[in-house]
């Protein structure tokens, strides 16, 4: 009975953990008021593809448009360039596979496309002021917290 209950417990604080996570994901989603349809089809497609390299090319392909049509309202609409929400996007799959996965840092710059993995380590220490294992360790004793905190609730 106690392993069944603490079997239980378990997949309620993994599900709780993946419920945050998924809504993190839908707040970051959010279509601001100032993108269309076209510029928000664009930032899917990369969002999507962030495990593929991804080119200009691509991302224009995917709304019919001219490479140059296409850099130039994404800057207007989002405020960066398609290359800067390339690497955001691939940064904040980082963040989440640091956090979910025990994937190696090699193993994690190599799935998205970074070039190597120590630009990987130094584009993620300049966007976030902290590196990878540093922000795994963090996440993982946040989760840790979160968990002994939860084993703690009565029922």
């Amino acid at each position: 009975l106690h392993k069944a209950i603490r079997r239980q417990r378990q997949m309620c604080i993994r599900d709780s953990i993946m419920i945050m996570d998924f809504c993190q994901r839908v707040h970051e989603a959010h279509i601001p008021k100032s993108v269309t349809s076209e510029i928000y089809q664009c930032m899917d497609y990369i969002r999507n593809h962030t495990n593929e390299p991804i080119s200009i090319d691509d991302v224009s392909r995917k709304i019919y448009r001219s490479n140059s049509y296409t850099m130039k309202h994404f800057k207007e609409e989002l405020g960066i360039s398609i290359s800067a929400y390339i690497t955001k996007c691939r940064l904040e799959d980082a963040k989440r596979l640091l956090a979910y996965s025990d994937k190696s840092l090699a193993e994690i710059s190599s799935y998205l496309c970074f070039s190597s993995q120590a630009y990987f380590q130094n584009v993620f220490k300049k966007q976030y002021g902290t590196t990878p294992l540093q922000y795994r360790k963090k996440e993982h004793k946040a989760k840790a917290s979160l968990v002994n905190s939860l084993k703690k609730t009565p029922g």
